[in-house]
């Protein structure tokens, strides 16, 4: 969350926080419940950005259990601190 909060202080937006018990997504497939969330939320390029970390489990349609795994939440995190990062060398002219 410290990454996130310096690489967006880097392009000059704002990065605040929400307090929040619980936060649901609901997809076709099923629900993904995160409890415990952190929520970081920021503007970036006019568009409110939400960042969530949490204990993540989720429901499929049919009512059967499913757990995310973590490492698929990390991998996802790091690819998209890689492509912010990439923006903010475009946008200061270092590509």
């Amino acid at each position: 969350m410290a990454d996130m909060k310096k690489l967006l202080s880097e392009i000059g937006e704002r990065a605040g926080s929400i307090e929040a018990e619980e936060v649901i997504i609901r997809t076709k497939e099923g629900d993904i419940v995160i409890k415990n969330p952190e929520v970081a939320v920021s503007k970036i390029l006019g568009r409110d950005v939400y960042q969530i970390t949490g204990d993540v489990s989720g429901e499929k349609k049919e009512g059967q259990p499913k757990k995310a795994q973590k490492s698929d939440l990390d991998e996802e995190l790091e690819r998209i601190l890689k492509g912010l990062k990439e923006t903010v060398e475009v946008a200061e002219g270092k590509q």
